[in-house]
């Protein structure tokens, strides 16, 4: 078995192992700055809004995840790797994994590398 890397490029060699985008997400703007993207945003708002952006009048509403302190450099990296994808494992009711890549995050920023980069981009949402 090969593996390769998720990111946009690669992202349709994963259908038929993990649930994929439907949507074009070079569409997708950005409408929401979330600063935090760690666990709990992801498997949260980050799914809800991916979850929306698969009818295509969503499309103003990807999100830009910043990154704001040192610790969370690891999932800044992470991310910017990806391309903002990762993959969600939900545990359904019956007991079995579903297992998809969330698309929703299409920019990622990291505060102390670019502050006043963050500060535009969240002057720029309102």
């Amino acid at each position: 078995m090969t593996s390769y890397k998720l990111n946009n490029q690669n992202l349709s060699r994963f259908e038929g192992e993990v649930s994929i985008p439907k949507y074009n997400r070079n569409n997708v703007k950005t409408g929401i700055v979330h600063v935090g993207i760690g666990g709990f945003h992801r498997s949260h708002e980050a799914f809800y809004t991916d979850q929306l952006l698969h009818d295509e009048s969503n499309a103003d509403w990807g999100i830009c995840g910043v990154a704001l302190l040192d610790f969370d450099a690891k999932i800044y990296n992470t991310l910017k790797e990806q391309d903002g994808l990762y993959t969600l494992v939900v545990k359904e009711l019956d007991g079995t994994l579903t297992k998809r890549v969330i698309g929703s995050i299409v920019e990622v920023l990291y505060a102390p590398e670019d502050p006043k980069k963050v500060i535009e981009k969240m002057a720029s949402q309102m």
